[in-house]
């Protein structure tokens, strides 16, 4: 799995698209009408782009999920909190 690990404006989210071009992947994340548009000003079309909410959808539809399907999710911190309500702490090892 790769991590895209940078500060705020440095090019993670374009890596990321870049990867799920590359790898035919779907992008999990917050807001897809606003990740869509910023895949088309990076040039990028034809890449899918699910919310959270449907992805977890996915994972509970078992018998639907294609089992060849590969993501990647942008921004894994807003998605932790979306998935860990009234969680009040992480941890995560940086190696």
């Amino acid at each position: 799995m790769e991590r895209i690990i940078g500060g705020q404006g440095t090019g993670k989210t374009r890596e990321l698209i870049k990867i799920a071009y590359e790898k035919n992947a779907t992008v999990v994340c917050e807001t897809p009408e606003r990740l869509i548009d910023k895949m088309h000003a990076y040039g990028y079309v034809g890449i899918g782009c699910i919310s959270y909410a449907e992805y977890l959808a996915l994972g509970l539809d078992k018998e639907n999920a294609p089992s060849y399907a590969q993501y990647v999710v942008d921004d894994i911190e807003a998605f932790l909190y979306f998935i860990s309500k009234g969680t009040i702490a992480f941890s995560v090892s940086n190696s």
